[in-house]
Order: C-alpha cells, then sequence, then structure tokens
C-alpha cells in the first residue's frame, strides 16, 4: 500500500513537472507568435492540475498513515513476548561498574564530567581527564528522572537520578555488557541473543529490540534503516524504558 502510493507520488510529480516544462514553452512560443499553440497551453494546464491533484493526494495518504501510527503510538503498550530471551550481564564504563538507577554524583565518582540538560532531561557525559571536554571527546547519554512533569531545568545536580544510558556508535565511548559490539549485523545478533521481547521497526530510526536485563532493567539495541547494523545500545529502568518505546515520536 505504501510502496504503491510512493511510486503514485513519485509518477504525478514527474507528469507534472514534464507538463510544467511542456505549459512554460507553449507560452513562450504563442506570446513570441512563431507559433500559436493554444492547445499545447490547454493540454499542459490539465496535465499540471492532473498531476498536482494526484500528488496532493498521495501525500494526503501518507499524512493521514503517519497521523495514524502516531496516534497507535500513544496507546502502544509494552507487551513482552512469551518467547523472549533476556540478555543478562553487568555494565562497564572504564573497566568500572555502572549500576541503575545512580546518581549524577555517582557516575562522577567514577570519573565521569556531565553537561547541562536538554528538555529537562538528557545530558551528555564523557571521561572527566579529557582536557578538550566533551567535544571531540567519546561520550554517551544519560536520562535523568524528573522530579515533575514539564520541568525544564538545564542544571543538573550531583543528586540527580539517572534513569537509563544511551551509547551511540558515533560517540566512539566503549562500553561492556554481555559482549555486545557495535556494527553487528541484525541477523547475527537475534540468532546470539534469540527474540526480543519487544520491537519497533521505525522507517527513520531503523529496528529497534528490546531485551529484558537483571535487576528490572531494559536492554534496547538499535540497528540502522538500511544496513541493518548495531549503531545504538541503550539501558534503563523498566519504568522509563517501556514509557519510551511507546510513546509518540516526530
Amino acid at each position: 500500500m505504501q510502496d504503491s502510493n510512493s511510486l503514485i507520488m513519485l509518477a504525478s510529480l514527474g507528469v507534472m513537472t514534464c507538463a510544467l516544462v511542456w505549459l512554460i514553452i507553449s507560452i513562450v512560443l504563442t506570446a513570441k507568435g512563431k507559433k500559436k499553440n493554444i492547445i499545447g497551453i490547454i493540454a499542459g494546464a490539465i496535465l499540471c492540475v492532473g498531476g498536482l491533484y494526484f500528488f496532493a493526494s498521495s501525500l494526503l495518504v501518507k499524512a493521514v498513515d503517519y497521523g495514524a501510527k502516531a496516534v497507535d503510538s500513544m496507546t502502544a503498550k509494552f507487551t513482552v513476548d512469551p518467547e523472549s530471551k533476556p540478555i543478562s550481564g553487568t555494565l562497564m564504563i572504564n573497566d568500572t561498574e555502572i549500576k541503575l538507577p545512580c546518581t549524577v554524583g555517582d557516575l562522577k565518582k567514577n570519573g565521569l564530567a556531565a553537561s547541562n540538560a536538554w528538555d529537562g532531561e538528557e545530558l551528555y557525559l564523557w571521561p572527566e581527564d579529557n582536557v578538550n571536554g566533551r567535544n571531540g571527546t567519546p561520550c554517551f547519554c544519560a536520562y535523568r528522572q524528573k522530579a515533575s512533569e514539564g520541568e525544564e531545568s538545564a542544571e543538573v545536580k550531583d543528586s540527580d537520578v539517572i534513569v537509563a544510558l544511551y551509547f551511540p556508535a558515533d560517540k566512539e565511548l566503549e562500553f561492556k555488557y554481555s559482549e555486545i559490539k557495535y556494527y553487528i549485523p541484525l541477523d547475527d545478533f537475534q540468532k546470539k541473543y534469540g527474540k526480543a521481547a519487544y520491537n519497533i521497526n521505525d522507517t527513520y530510526r531503523g529496528v529497534r529490540l528490546f531485551y529484558l536485563g537483571d535487576n528490572d532493567l531494559i536492554v534496547e539495541v538499535t540497528f540502522t534503516p538500511s544496513s541493518r547494523v548495531l549503531d545504538g545500545f541503550m539501558i534503563g529502568t523498566s519504568e522509563y524504558m517501556k514509557k519510551d518505546a511507546t510513546k509518540i515520536r516526530f
């Protein structure tokens, strides 16, 4: 359905473009008196309008479909697949065990520095001993627990509670958890770790697999949309990860 709709959009755009060129040429030739091409002008105008109609209709179908998916995501529930297998492990950063939830202060004690927060929730962490700070430095993202909905303070305190950590492949900060590695192909990962508890196939973000972990934690691994290799690892409390998995994204 969506593939055919995309083809209609492309075909309509092609027809509309050709018709517009034809229309412009016909008008120019007629205006210069070189050739009266009233039929060409009328035909070009009709094709332009027709192409625009089908293009707009296809675009509307896509918008409605996207809106429907957005509504579904708002009401989606994190339902664990009974055939899924958990992934047990201990999260290690710089050979130091990290337990969640923890505080920003706990992470700083392990040699990490923290940035201010975006949207009141997300912040960056990186090795404190790097002289250049975060710029050009291997780093990862942390998500703090909001004291209340709508809180958007950028200030980060040592007492702030961290409920999830995200390691994107392009930030190059090494971590250890159950032998999970960046850039492993999706098929190889599933052969090794089995079926996920929950999964999302996102057109823009790629394949997102969620596995149950130890101590009421949930692990998420993300694979690129095209090459399907692992480019992100996230781990967090069950409450936060379920909410993150089912919330609407634009």
